[in-house]
């Protein structure tokens, strides 16, 4: 007994040691979906949009969520679609670089976005990602994930903003969805998430 009080106490200080590193690295600006292991956060991320889908009633895709192979440079995870056909997911962030760098030295910095930088910075995000290679042959799809944290953004705005907009063509990628952190406001338990237009021609 007195042995395995001895086991248990040494986990709970080491998960705890763990928890306290990783709280400690964490940046202090828009952090909800950042950690520190980089396959981790991808899958984490995908798992999160993927159940988001199924509790709003709408999955097209199913899991588990695998990372790729590193030695492949993209995609960054791949799951299923509804017919099983395997489906490739690159993971990036929307989010500002000099409030992450502002806030690491003095709190409480926020980005203040106007529509225009929204629209902006995902056509830009859009333009890098699809210039990417995702072995096209061994999916049946691409999806690009989008997910941010950004305190200024609002899933109304985000949805007024992007219903009826149409972002170019894309060569390489068949969808494109941002997802939000948690908003307690939606209720139904899930994430926000948006699934942005492309153009056909």
């Amino acid at each position: 007994m007195q042995r395995w009080t001895e086991t248990t106490n040494e986990l709970d200080k080491a998960v705890a040691e763990a928890l306290d590193k990783e709280l400690k690295r964490r940046r202090k600006y828009a952090a909800f979906f950042d950690f520190s292991d980089k396959k981790a956060k991808e899958r984490g991320v995908v798992t999160t949009l993927l159940e988001s889908m199924e509790r709003k009633g709408a999955a097209v895709f199913r899991g588990p969520v695998q990372s790729v192979d590193e030695k492949d440079q993209w995609p960054d995870c791949r799951a299923v679609d509804v017919e099983g056909r395997n489906v490739a997911f690159e993971v990036t962030e929307l989010v500002s670089q000099e409030a992450i760098e502002a806030n690491q030295h003095v709190g409480d910095k926020w980005c203040w976005w106007s529509d225009a930088d929204v629209v902006g910075r995902l056509e830009k995000i859009l333009q890098e990602k699809d210039q990417c290679s995702f072995h096209g042959n061994s999916f049946a799809s691409v999806v690009l994930v989008i997910h941010t944290d950004e305190p200024t953004l609002e899933p109304d705005k985000i949805d007024s903003l992007l219903k009826g907009h149409i972002f170019p063509k894309l060569r390489n990628i068949e969808e494109v969805y941002l997802l939000m952190s948690y908003s307690p406001k939606l209720g139904g338990g899930y994430y926000p998430y948006f699934k942005l237009g492309l153009s056909s021609e």
